[in-house]
């Protein structure tokens, strides 16, 4: 058992770099995670849910649950989007 066993954690950034780093260690302690990540390139321009689901495919093979979400949280409404991600409705949202 992990220290964030029936939580759900949502984490920008995840794509890449601390991030990353960030959601896998949640996912090994239990976690169920929102991957959330623009997909950007280095300087910041385009867009790509490449990152944020490679770390979602990797939360999954080591046995942990998590999804992807590309939304804009520098946004009002789609910081609001990861509250609508289908993770799973009945886990607390408290652990972040």
């Amino acid at each position: 058992m992990g220290i964030c066993d029936g939580r759900v954690v949502v984490i920008t950034g995840a794509g890449r770099g601390i991030g990353r780093e960030h959601a896998l260690e949640f996912a090994r302690q239990g976690a169920k995670v929102v991957v959330n990540d623009l997909g950007g390139e280095m300087d910041g321009t385009g867009s790509s849910t490449g990152p944020a689901g490679e770390v979602v495919d990797e939360i999954r093979g080591m046995g942990g649950e998590a999804v992807a979400n590309g939304d804009d949280v520098s946004d009002w409404d789609g910081a609001g989007g990861w509250s609508r991600a289908p993770s799973t409705p009945s886990a607390r949202s408290t652990c972040w």
